[in-house]
């Protein structure tokens, strides 16, 4: 069995609110998402997910340390008003 704790007493073991921890979930940080899944209708997270999570967003902050996890590439961004005339609006 997988140790997991709640999104809920990750946040009270942080010392973090738990609305913090829900938006790692929801919209991640630095382009990282934290890995969840439901258990008896709450959210909860795997202790290794998260441990995973802390490695990935501190890689992300710091490109030179040796970490194996890679930083996620940036999104491509569309310049809306250039792709508009483009169109012919």
């Amino acid at each position: 069995m997988v140790a997991s704790k709640s999104l809920t007493t990750v946040a009270r073991e942080l010392g973090k609110d738990p609305a913090t921890v829900y938006r790692w979930w929801k919209k991640g940080v630095r382009g990282v998402r934290l890995q969840t899944f439901m258990l008896g209708g709450q959210r909860h997270v795997a202790e290794d997910a998260l441990a995973n999570f802390f490695t990935a967003i501190t890689a992300v902050s710091s490109p030179d340390s040796n970490s194996a996890v890679a930083a996620p590439s940036p999104s491509p961004t569309i310049d809306a008003s250039a792709e508009l005339v483009r169109r012919g609006y």
